[in-house]
């Protein structure tokens, strides 16, 4: 689970692989997604801007705000692969 803040709580057997408090970001825009990796090694939080974060074997592969496209009304992300 994440919050808007970009903190992530793992239930289960879950693992947690970092969040934006313990990395002293906070992000511009609130977190709206959590999106795991085929692998459940690693997961992208995706904020309403675009913004694009990667923990553990996520790969950062760029974000809206980082090309120079401005929104605030991401609402979803799904995994691909």
């Amino acid at each position: 689970m994440a919050t808007a803040n970009g903190a992530v709580f793992p239930f289960g057997s879950a693992v947690s692989f970092g969040s934006l408090p313990s990395s002293g970001v906070t992000p511009a825009f609130p977190i709206i997604s959590i999106v795991p990796t085929n692998t459940g090694h690693g997961y992208w939080l995706i904020g309403a801007d675009g913004g694009l974060f990667a923990y553990g074997d996520a790969p950062f592969q760029g974000s809206l705000p980082g090309i120079g496209v401005h929104v605030n009304n991401i609402v979803g992300a799904v995994p691909t692969g």
